[in-house]
C-alpha cells in the first residue's frame, strides 16, 4: 500500500469546518474566509504552504478581509497540528497584523439616545435605551424576551439572539449567556413602556415575529437618526460601544465590564479601552478625588 497523501489546504478546511462549533453568524464569516483560502491555496498540501504563497494570497485582498481570512486559515493550521494531521503548525510564524480601525464614536449623551428613541416607531423605542443602557449586541437586542427581564431585581438575562430573522438560543460564546444589571434609566423606560407584558420579544415585528436587522437599519434606524438631528452616522452596534465607553467613564472595572458584555478582558482592553476621548481627564479626576478624601 502507498503512503497516505498529505492533507491539502482544502481538505483541512473541510475537516475543520465539519467539527467546529460557533454561532451561525460566526460560522457564516468563517466559511466565507476559508473559501477565499481554498480558492487560491486549496490544492496545496497544508504542510507545504510557505510564507511566499501566503504573501501572494494576502496581497489579493483588501486589509480587513486579509486579516480575517488569514486568521481563519491560521486557526485551521493550528487545529490540524494539534490533531496530528501535519507535523507542526506551518502557519505559526505567519505574522497577521490587525488592520487599522477608524475611531469608534459613541453617542454623546442620554439626550441623543432618547431623541433617537422618540424618532423610532413606538414598538422600537426601547432599542436605543436598551442598547446604550445594557450593552447588548444587535442580535441579542432583537432576541431579548420580556420573560428575561426582572424589574423587581433590576436585572435582565441574555439568553437568545436573532440571526437572519431566526430566534436562536445558541449564543456566540459561553460568556454570551449572562446577566446584566438594569440601571434606573432603563428600568423606568421598561416599566413605563406600553408594550410591557409577561412574555414575547421586546423588539418585534407588527405580528410579534423576529425582526430583520438589515431592514431595521435601513427602514427605521437611519431615518430616526436623521429625524433626531444626529449628525454622526451611528450604527446600531455603536449603542454597545456607548455602553462600554460610559461604563469605563463611570469607573466600572474592566473585568466586570467584560462579564456584563459577554466578552473577554483582552477584547475590552483592545476595543473599548480607548473609546473615551477624555479618559485621561476622568482618571485624573478620580485620583484627585481619592487624594482629597
Amino acid at each position: 500500500m502507498g503512503a497516505t497523501p498529505p492533507i491539502t489546504v482544502a481538505d483541512a478546511c473541510a475537516q475543520f469546518q465539519a467539527q467546529h462549533e460557533a454561532s451561525p453568524a460566526r460560522l457564516h464569516v468563517l466559511d466565507a474566509m476559508l473559501a477565499k483560502a481554498c480558492a487560491s491555496l486549496g490544492s496545496m498540501p497544508l504542510a507545504a504552504v510557505d510564507p511566499a504563497s501566503i504573501a501572494r494570497w494576502r496581497a489579493s485582498m483588501p486589509p480587513p478581509t486579509r486579516w480575517q481570512a488569514t486568521q481563519a486559515l491560521k486557526q485551521v493550521s493550528a487545529w490540524a497540528a494539534r490533531w496530528g494531521l501535519v507535523d507542526g503548525d506551518p502557519l505559526a510564524a505567519i505574522v497577521n497584523p490587525r488592520p487599522w480601525r477608524s475611531e469608534v464614536q459613541p453617542f454623546a449623551s442620554w439626550d441623543q439616545v432618547e431623541r433617537v428613541a422618540e424618532s423610532l416607531p413606538d414598538r422600537l423605542a426601547l432599542l436605543p435605551v436598551l442598547g446604550a443602557g445594557c450593552g447588548l449586541r444587535p442580535g441579542e437586542l432583537l432576541g431579548l424576551d420580556w420573560s428575561s427581564i426582572d424589574l423587581d431585581r433590576r436585572v435582565l438575562h441574555v439568553r437568545a439572539s436573532v440571526y437572519e430573522r431566526e430566534l436562536r438560543t445558541s449564543l456566540k460564546t459561553r460568556r454570551s449567556r449572562r446577566s446584566v444589571p438594569i440601571r434606573g434609566r432603563v428600568a423606568a423606560a421598561l416599566a413605563n413602556s406600553p408594550l410591557r407584558r409577561d412574555e414575547g420579544l421586546v423588539l418585534a415585528g407588527a405580528k410579534g415575529q423576529p425582526l430583520d436587522l438589515r431592514n431595521l437599519r435601513s427602514r427605521a434606524w437611519r431615518p430616526a437618526l436623521r429625524d433626531a438631528c444626529i449628525e454622526h452616522p451611528h450604527r446600531i452596534y455603536d449603542l454597545r460601544h456607548t455602553y462600554a465607553t460610559w461604563s469605563l467613564r463611570a469607573g466600572v472595572g474592566i473585568y466586570q465590564l467584560a462579564r456584563r458584555m459577554g466578552t473577554s478582558v483582552a477584547m475590552i482592553d483592545a476595543t473599548y479601552g480607548h473609546l473615551a476621548s477624555d479618559a485621561g481627564e476622568h482618571e485624573r479626576a478620580l485620583l484627585d478625588a481619592w487624594d482629597a478624601s
